[in-house]
């Protein structure tokens, strides 16, 4: 077999084994046997825009979840399609989105890097996966949404608009964790020879997700129950959360685990990463500041395409401190 082959099939082996290892051996029973009532609850109330008979949505810990529409419909007409029970449906969707995501993880690297350091970026996803799958029972949109922040990075790599658009409108009725994208594309777009045409891009691109967000809440209203407090009382709960999370785990805290090896590495590198690889890691530091203020932290699942925008960046430093060649090194 010529060596082109031979890659893609490898490609293709290492997604499938770490595919099923996490999705068999630590979703199955992890998340998606767990609690299937709940979930079932969890599912009707997203699918009918209301909570169950005397909750809110606060009281299911599914404030602003009524938006996420993509998940839920699409399991809702495979489970009528092929009769199954909805852990299943989910189990099945989930593991196809992993798949498929570890395939275009392993793509998107090879822009950047040779075979070998693709794998090995390959296997560290594969590694902190596990983290993942704790401390929830039902959030069948994550998969499918980090499929799409990758796609959509994908895309913003090569300045393609159009596809880059599509996916943000889609990601965003998956889950509109992506409304800040278009800041990323924004300032990796920018060109002083080229003001108008960027300016009329990136306001579209807001346009997009921003409009997509206001649809889905015209569209399916009262998905939020006010919490009582105000901004500084909600900042102050979470952060009182993570010193928690400190103390009580200390060094086996999941976002530590993930994010501090690649962080560091790619900060280490700071001097000789391309413009595109500054603003990802910096977007990527920015988003996680954001998750450290307005959600518990410790829920990894939903902090993965940070790792998908300091990865390269990791991976090349990496490179360079254990070869010292960056003669072939593909770059931005």
């Amino acid at each position: 077999m010529q060596p082109r082959t031979v890659r893609a099939v490898l490609l293709v082996v290492l997604a499938y084994v770490l595919t099923m290892t996490g999705q068999f051996w630590l979703g199955y029973r992890q998340v998606y046997t767990a609690h299937p009532e709940a979930a079932e609850v969890m599912h009707r109330a997203i699918l009918e825009n209301h909570p169950p008979p005397g909750k809110t949505w606060q009281d299911i810990g599914a404030n602003g979840t009524n938006l996420r529409r993509v998940s839920i419909e699409l399991a809702e007409v495979v489970r009528k399609a092929s009769g199954l029970p909805l852990f299943a449906v989910y189990f099945a969707l989930d593991t196809v989105f992993f798949f498929c995501t570890v395939l275009l993880l392993g793509v998107y690297l090879s822009r950047w890097l040779a075979p070998p350091w693709v794998a090995l970026g390959l296997l560290y996803y594969g590694m902190t996966t596990p983290l993942t799958y704790l401390f929830y029972y039902s959030h069948p949109w994550d998969r499918l949404s980090q499929l799409c922040w990758l796609s959509a990075l994908f895309f913003l790599r090569d300045r393609r608009a159009l596809p880059f658009a599509a996916v943000l409108a889609f990601g965003m009725a998956v889950k509109y964790d992506m409304l800040a994208l278009p800041l990323l594309w924004a300032a990796w777009t920018w060109r002083p020879d080229q003001r108008r045409r960027w300016l009329g891009q990136s306001l579209a691109m807001f346009a997009v997700a921003v409009g997509v967000f206001k649809v889905l809440q015209w569209r399916y209203p009262a998905g939020y129950t006010p919490l009582g407090t105000g901004l500084t009382a909600t900042v102050a709960v979470y952060s009182q959360r993570l010193v928690e999370e400190l103390r009580e785990r200390a060094f086996a805290f999941p976002p530590m685990l993930m994010f501090a090896l690649p962080l560091g590495l790619a900060f280490a590198g700071w001097k000789r990463l391309s413009r595109l690889e500054h603003l990802s890691l910096l977007f990527g530091c920015a988003l996680f500041g954001m998750f450290s203020l307005g959600s518990n932290l410790r829920e990894v699942r939903a902090q993965v395409p940070i790792l998908y925008l300091v990865l390269p960046a990791a991976l090349m430093t990496l490179q360079r401190l254990l070869t010292d060649d960056t003669a072939q090194e593909p770059h931005a």
